[in-house]
């Protein structure tokens, strides 16, 4: 059956076809047999005929008021205009307007850039001059935080290059060409993740901030844990979200060198069936090279990431669907890190899990003793100390800063020996 607007407009275009002035019709015959010869041609068409098909015949009956009362396809003024605009919208109003406008007629870009030649043409101001420059005005606003880096790290100089061609440290053998690829490192912005997984997830549990009292005798997730208590403590009257952060490498092959390491978040807060679905997982950064990276080559592919979750810290706007699209307040803190030990020891800048103080909890130094009586076979242990004897201090931050502060002229020439004297200087 034809739509009740199809059949409007056919009522209106034959009211315009038939309607033909009467002084005309008086005064000249050969109009009376042209418009007598319109209505024929028009009858024998099947337009005036309500033998052939009743529906044609139901459009002579529709008002005009009906019309508009019923059509479900009446074009909304409200839906783009608003009374707020200014009288001279700017470029990025027009720009923005001609963007909906696109996605709701579903226009081409060369009707798009048509349209910006005809309100040019007619004087509007503030006109975009085509569809290429309304994608720059939006693209320079999205590009700087929310795009991917990709990191080139020399492997003879540790030094970060514009490209994997050549390495831009002048002094570098690898300067001219690099003979062996450097270690590329694709960092991701975690913050854009962060919002598209709360905007979607409905597994979002504030639960645990909520109560005002709260016993943690018994440990059955990390929020449970002392850490997640001294972060609730600081953070009484504010939501927060906090993170468990992962790095791990593996190799491709065994009979290579070439890894993969991934930097990887998961966002506490959610369900434990929810939080380590691959959809809820958030990918920070992820490096591929020949062989594992150093602790000054970490270094460089931690440092972006360690900027942007001390700017997470200040609170921003969320919006949560779990709490019915609401806009929510939100600081995010980093909780706590899984890794193993080989990770941890390059990550953290610790020694190595076989070697004196490897230990990542406390300074204890450990000895070396024999596998078996008959080997000659030696390996690093790290015995628990008799509660009678002084205890190895734990390790921290103030005591990381007390290493480092050590003064230079003070540090003797042989690794072992500056080793030991570090620690001897910081018990």
């Amino acid at each position: 059956m034809v739509h009740r607007s199809t059949l409007y407009r056919r009522r209106k275009r034959l009211q315009q076809v038939l309607c033909i002035d009467t002084n005309e019709r008086l005064g000249s015959q050969n109009n009376v047999q042209q418009h007598v010869l319109t209505t024929n041609s028009l009858s024998s068409s099947g337009l005036n005929s309500s033998s052939k098909n009743d529906n044609e015949n139901e459009w002579f009956n529709i008002d005009e008021e009906d019309i508009n009362n019923n059509s479900s396809n009446t074009f909304k003024l409200d839906e783009f205009v608003s009374s707020k605009l200014n009288a001279t919208p700017k470029e990025k109003e027009i720009a923005a307007a001609l963007i909906l406008l696109k996605g709701r007629h579903k226009l081409s870009n060369t009707c798009i850039k048509h349209i910006c030649y005809l309100l040019r043409s007619l004087k509007v101001p503030n006109v975009p001059k085509s569809y290429s420059r309304i994608l720059r005005i939006f693209h320079h606003e999205t590009q700087s935080k929310d795009k991917s880096i990709m990191i080139n790290i020399c492997n003879e100089c540790n030094q970060t290059c514009k490209n994997a061609i050549k390495c831009d440290n002048i002094v570098c053998s690898q300067h001219k060409c690099f003979e062996n690829a450097p270690l590329q490192f694709l960092y991701m912005p975690i913050l854009p993740q962060i919002r598209n997984i709360l905007a979607c997830t409905q597994h979002l549990n504030f639960k645990r901030q909520d109560q005002s009292i709260y016993s943690t005798n018994n440990m059955k997730d990390v929020t449970d844990a002392a850490a997640y208590d001294r972060i609730l403590s600081q953070q009484s009257r504010t939501k927060f979200i906090s993170l468990l952060m992962n790095i791990d490498g593996v190799r491709i092959a065994k009979s290579s060198n070439t890894s993969i390491w991934i930097v990887s978040f998961v966002i506490n807060e959610l369900k434990r069936n929810e939080r380590f679905k691959m959809k809820n997982v958030i990918t920070a950064g992820v490096s591929y090279g020949k062989n594992k990276p150093s602790r000054d080559q970490m270094y460089i592919m931690l440092t972006p990431i360690v900027q942007e979750l001390q700017q997470l810290e200040y609170r921003r706007y969320f919006n949560l669907k779990a709490l019915n699209n609401k806009l929510e307040l939100l600081r995010i803190f980093l909780l706590a890190a899984c890794l193993d030990k080989p990770a941890q020891a390059i990550v953290q800048n610790l020694g190595e899990p076989i070697g004196a103080y490897g230990c990542g909890r406390c300074e204890l130094a450990g000895e070396t003793v024999y596998t078996d009586v008959e080997s000659n076979h030696k390996i690093r242990v790290f015995p628990l100390l008799p509660k009678r004897q002084t205890q190895p201090r734990l390790r921290s931050n103030f005591t990381h800063d007390d290493i480092i502060n050590i003064d230079e002229n003070d540090k003797p020439a042989d690794k072992d020996e500056l080793r030991d004297h570090k620690f001897r200087q910081t018990n």
